[in-house]
């Protein structure tokens, strides 16, 4: 059994639609049309941006519960006390939580576009589609993919590098909003947390090499100078000298700092 936003997908088999056939029509607001009133409900669920919003957040706050039960052990003496966690482990657990937090904001990321090219819509914000709403999100993943019927048992739809999602987001959204309105300094976190992220999943030279790289920008070192031996993502994410986050860099750890910011950018693209 596969996941695909939300949705409980079996292998060799079409995406179930949306609930009530995905009848769905938007002229300013949402509607839903030839469905029971209780039917149009879920379909108002199934797209609402807000609920992906939440979702997201609610992983991060259950990763930062993680990581501030695990942060003493990733500091103390081990010789002190050998009933506790081994720090070496307990900096892997923090990276373990910021892997996790990566993959939320990219499940994120494809929830909401889908939604938004079928018609959702905030309280407060509604973007303006270049083509008009789709009929559903199995269309508008269809329209993604330039494929009808797309089986996503043998293709996938990508959201890890945000210049795509932008460049995608250009195509079908006036002016790329709301994707385009995030500043290009968290543009650039964003494009260092997958690479933080890669080299938690990979030991390949390139995740090494990569990642040495933004190690050495988060700690103020030279491109040329050496990583203190031992920087491992864990202890590169507890580090407390954060820089290059501006409105965040009075955080208390790197890991804190990524943690609000992508908090500020869930609400950027969801607006109440």
């Amino acid at each position: 059994m596969l996941c695909l936003l939300g949705h409980e997908v079996t292998p060799g088999k079409r995406r179930p639609p949306v609930a009530g056939g995905g009848n769905l029509v938007s002229v300013g607001v949402l509607r839903v049309t030839g469905m029971a009133p209780d039917q149009g409900v879920e379909v108002a669920k199934a797209l609402s941006v807000i609920s992906s919003r939440n979702k997201f957040i609610g992983t991060l706050n259950s990763n930062l519960d993680l990581f501030e039960q695990i942060l003493p052990y990733a500091t103390y003496s081990y010789h002190a006390n050998k009933s506790a966690i081994h720090p070496s482990q307990a900096t892997r657990v923090v990276g373990l939580c910021f892997m996790s937090n990566i993959g939320a904001w990219e499940e994120f990321l494809g929830r909401i576009f889908i939604r938004y090219m079928a018609g959702a819509r905030t309280p407060s914000y509604s973007p303006v589609l270049k083509i008009g709403a789709c009929h559903s999100m199995d269309h508008a993943i269809d329209v993604l993919a330039g494929k009808s019927d797309y089986d996503i048992t043998k293709g996938y739809l990508t959201w890890t590098k945000f210049a795509d999602v932008i460049s995608k987001a250009t195509i079908f959204f006036d002016r790329g909003e709301p994707f385009t309105k995030i500043p290009p300094v968290y543009k650039d976190r964003i494009a260092d947390a997958i690479v933080i992220r890669n080299r938690v999943a990979h030991s390949s030279e390139k995740c090494v090499k990569d990642f040495a790289k933004v190690a050495k920008s988060f700690l103020g070192l030279a491109p040329s100078a050496s990583l203190p031996q031992g920087t491992s993502v864990g202890k590169l994410l507890k580090g407390t000298d954060v820089r290059h986050f501006q409105t965040f860099n009075n955080s208390a750890s790197y890991y804190q700092a990524y943690d609000m910011m992508f908090r500020h950018l869930a609400y950027m693209l969801v607006p109440d």
